[in-house]
């Protein structure tokens, strides 16, 4: 399963694939989920992003996850 992680950087949210790429960039989450969404859904994967909960400390949430194996499709951006 391929995993996306957003993340709160100084330019905004930053999404980057496992393996450190930049996926996509937007001022708001939901300029990201315009892009991310049908992508991820194609590769079976899921989308995570990292909210600051405590300085210096991040708390995962899963927005999106789509595992057709498992006839599973959730999270807060799945409607």
């Amino acid at each position: 399963m391929k995993i996306i992680t957003i993340r709160n950087e100084q330019a905004g949210y930053v999404a980057r694939t496992h393996d450190g790429n930049v996926a996509a960039r937007g001022r708001r989450l939901a300029d990201i989920k315009l892009v991310l969404v049908p992508v991820v859904d194609g590769i079976h994967g899921k989308i995570i992003y990292q909210r600051p909960s405590r300085p210096g400390m991040t708390s995962p949430v899963t927005l999106f996850d789509c595992r057709p194996r498992m006839n599973f499709r959730g999270g807060a951006w799945a409607n």
